[in-house]
């Protein structure tokens, strides 16, 4: 199952991971994880998925070039996690960005009125600057999704303590430092899922692997997601339905170098 690209608006292909539980054709699942993440609740969406597949079959995980942040976090759905030696991974954490143009609509003179039931609400905001208040209860938000985040891996990786702090603290690996340190299992390719299912799930290693993609997987359907992405980063909660019909992402992301993708 490809898991490629940003992760956002997944609730159909979660919908379709899940109906592999049930398929009697199907004898395990391999994550195929190629992912910078994306926002943190879609990233859970799959992880759950996942892991209802699991409550019947084995589900594994082979990393490809980029398997960070969301993309992690789907990873660790597999009870047996593969990185390339050159994988990027890691980058275990969360973020909330917002764009602030205050200094800008001043020199221009562009001014706004707000009238709002307390000073938290509706920030952040474009045209002034974030207030104490919505600092500390956006921060409270990063932080609580960034405890789940971190128990994730501490429960599915068996980590603790500094071992534990050492790889959550955001920073990126390469897939042989990743097995140093615990996030990945082994380092290679299809050879090692293939094996470890032969030696642990006695399923044969001759079993024929069937590719499966997200439902709408088309280059117009990823430009779409690029865009939602886009406006979400620039601030731009509101948008024209009949000109662009998908929906923004959640405030919270778990995604590596949005700037630079």
């Amino acid at each position: 199952v490809h898991v490629d690209d940003i992760i956002v608006d997944e609730a159909e292909f979660a919908q379709d991971i899940e109906t592999l539980r049930d398929d009697k054709t199907v004898k395990a699942v391999i994550i195929f994880a190629d992912s910078p993440g994306g926002t943190t609740t879609d990233s859970e969406l799959l992880y759950k998925a996942f892991q209802k597949v699991a409550e019947k079959k084995p589900v594994v995980t082979q990393m490809h070039s980029l398997a960070t942040s969301g993309g992690y976090a789907v990873s660790l759905a597999g009870e047996y996690i593969v990185a390339r030696e050159n994988t990027i991974t890691g980058s275990v954490g969360v973020i909330m960005q917002a764009p602030e143009f205050s200094g800008l609509f001043e020199k221009i003179g562009i001014g706004t009125t707000l009238i709002r039931s307390s000073e938290a609400k509706g920030e952040p905001l474009p045209f002034k600057p974030l207030s104490e208040p919505a600092r500390k209860n956006l921060q409270q938000l990063v932080a609580e999704s960034q405890d789940w985040f971190k128990n994730l891996v501490s429960t599915r990786r068996d980590l603790k303590g500094d071992a534990l702090n050492r790889v959550t603290d955001g920073r990126v690996f390469l897939g042989k430092t990743a097995k140093k340190l615990g996030l990945v299992d082994s380092v290679g390719g299809e050879e090692m899922i293939r094996a470890y299912l032969a030696d642990k799930k006695k399923i044969a290693k001759t079993l024929e692997i069937e590719e499966k993609y997200r439902p709408e997987d088309t280059e117009q359907f990823l430009l779409e997601r690029l865009t939602v992405f886009v406006m979400n980063f620039l601030g731009l909660k509101s948008y024209n339905k009949a000109f662009y019909p998908v929906k923004p992402v959640d405030g919270l992301l778990s995604i590596w170098h949005l700037s630079n993708r």
